[in-house]
């Protein structure tokens, strides 16, 4: 029988669990350090699944597009694998779908043929419509746009919010001893999902004298709420009411909050990873800000051209920061980070990643 992509999943990740388990403390304890940076995606089931792009192929938003891409195949009754094609390439299958149903009049069939293959979207109106009319997306108007036009590439919708609003899943990123997760809501069921999630890439390390007390920051994506420092013991225990003391401000109220991802801990900045926006935090919160300029990527080309902006601008400011200059006596001058960051946005290098049009300009942020 063929086995399930997600089914091969489960059975390597069972047989990398006895890997560990059966090596040496010592080589345990370094496996463990070297998995304390990572990016996973929380299903409703509290099963993660590893999605750092720098390390696999697909980020966040891939996983998201390629499982809308089935579910939408699946719909009009075509097999595909889930790693192959985007949705444009199946455009003719879909419509001999919809002919073989007597679903489509003459004028949608030459409204189809007149927008297949075209970069906006393609027939996608048409798809959204016949999928409502069966019941599909709940009979979500908003959540069937949203589905198949981030099936198609689209950047004018997100697909982590999708996931995170319509699936329940959640997204989490891990540095050093800290856990970010980021959340549509945060009931008790998803508080669940949650500790699950955390509790599963938790388990990759069996070690009885490890003390597994992490700390989580949670971000509501519905209301911009923030959560900082949480002990994984309190969050745990899955009562909402034990978090309002690790209640933030910091972040409440900026109009970046709500797509933030939380993604660099430096011991002197922040760096965070936002839909459009790259942002850079200070110790006195004073921030400095970009709006990415995606230059027509979409999809998987767009996500990778964000990290590769996010990972140009800290690559420039550390560069800055070790370029210690000498006054008229031969003592080193100290550059701030923040005047770092403020000069490696002034590099060339920098130009094909920053929108700079109107009021979409790099501007400082003068904190809460």
């Amino acid at each position: 029988m063929t086995k399930t992509k997600n089914e091969l999943r489960l059975i390597i990740k069972a047989i990398i669990k006895e890997v560990i388990h059966n090596l040496p403390k010592d080589a345990r304890r370094r496996l463990m350090e070297s998995h304390q940076s990572g990016e996973w995606w929380i299903d409703d089931s509290g099963t993660t699944t590893y999605c750092d792009n720098q390390v696999v192929d697909e980020g966040h938003e891939a996983v998201v597009i390629h499982r809308l891409i089935y579910e939408i195949l699946d719909y009009f009754g075509i097999n595909s694998d889930m790693d192959g094609g985007s949705l444009p390439d199946y455009e003719e299958s879909m419509k001999e779908s919809l002919l073989a149903d007597d679903r489509l009049s003459e004028e949608e069939t030459a409204t189809w043929d007149n927008m297949a293959g075209s970069k906006g979207g393609g027939p996608a109106d048409i798809i959204i419509a016949k999928m409502l009319e069966d019941g599909e997306f709940n009979k979500d108007p908003k959540q069937a746009e949203d589905a198949v036009y981030i099936a198609y590439g689209s950047s004018s919708r997100d697909a982590r919010d999708y996931a995170m609003r319509y699936w329940r899943w959640k997204v989490m990123k891990t540095f050093g001893g800290e856990i970010e997760v980021q959340t549509w809501f945060l009931k008790p069921e998803d508080l669940d999902i949650i500790v699950r999630g955390i509790l599963d890439i938790m388990d990759d390390i069996d070690d009885e004298e490890e003390e597994k007390d992490p700390s989580i920051n949670i971000t509501i994506q519905a209301s911009g709420k923030r959560f900082s420092g949480i002990p994984f013991s309190v969050l745990e225990s899955k009562n909402a009411s034990k978090l309002q003391q690790y209640k933030s401000g910091v972040d409440v109220g900026y109009t970046e909050n709500l797509n933030e991802d939380f993604h660099h801990h430096h011991k002197d900045y922040r760096m965070y990873e936002g839909n459009n926006k790259i942002v850079a935090m200070f110790e006195d919160n004073s921030r400095l800000t970009f709006e990415v300029h995606y230059r027509n990527k979409h999809g998987e080309d767009r996500e990778k051209h964000r990290r590769k902006a996010f990972s140009k601008w800290k690559t420039l400011a550390n560069r800055l920061h070790g370029d210690v200059e000498l006054n008229e006596v031969g003592n080193p001058l100290t550059k701030s980070w923040k005047d770092c960051f403020l000069l490696a946005l002034k590099d060339p290098e920098m130009k094909e990643f920053i929108r700079t049009t109107e009021h979409k300009k790099v501007f400082p942020n003068m904190g809460r």
